[in-house]
């Protein structure tokens, strides 16, 4: 996921029968916040909204990727 600096944001990403979880962990490891939903698609836009809407700054493409690693089953 790159270097782990402080303030960066992580995510990962988990998927059961119905929905996906997005868990966002700040860059010393705690959880920020959990957010789910059952449209990849729509996760991505209410995790978008709820960070910007903190001014809080985070990496689109590593937020894709998680919601992507969690569709297909490939989670660390």
């Amino acid at each position: 996921m790159g270097a782990d600096t402080p303030g960066q944001l992580k995510f990962v990403c988990l998927r059961d029968d119905r929905v996906l979880r997005l868990h966002m962990y700040t860059g010393g490891g705690t959880l920020m916040s959990s957010l789910e939903s059952a449209d990849p698609g729509d996760l991505k836009a209410i995790t978008t909204a709820w960070l910007r809407s903190r001014g809080l700054p985070f990496d689109e493409a590593e937020l894709e990727a998680a919601i992507g690693r969690a569709q297909t089953g490939q989670n660390p």
